[in-house]
């Protein structure tokens, strides 16, 4: 799974790519690129991302979920 998979499957069920823009203070259209993989986040946003959506940033990056 790419990192736009992983963003959109993260997303999905808790914000819109609206949604998530405004939390991100970014535009829909760069959400959409990162989701299409036309373009990534910096680490900056990788780390708000992640908290957002309420993964780990290695779950983003390398899609490795966390265990308890």
């Amino acid at each position: 799974m790419s990192l736009g998979e992983r963003i959109k499957k993260a997303r999905r069920g808790r914000f819109t790519q609206d949604e998530l823009a405004e939390r991100l203070n970014v535009s829909r259209q760069l959400i959409s690129k990162w989701e299409r993989n036309k373009s990534e986040p910096n680490l900056r946003l990788l780390s708000k991302l992640a908290e957002e959506l309420e993964v780990s940033r290695d779950f983003l990056i390398d899609g490795v979920l966390e265990e308890d």
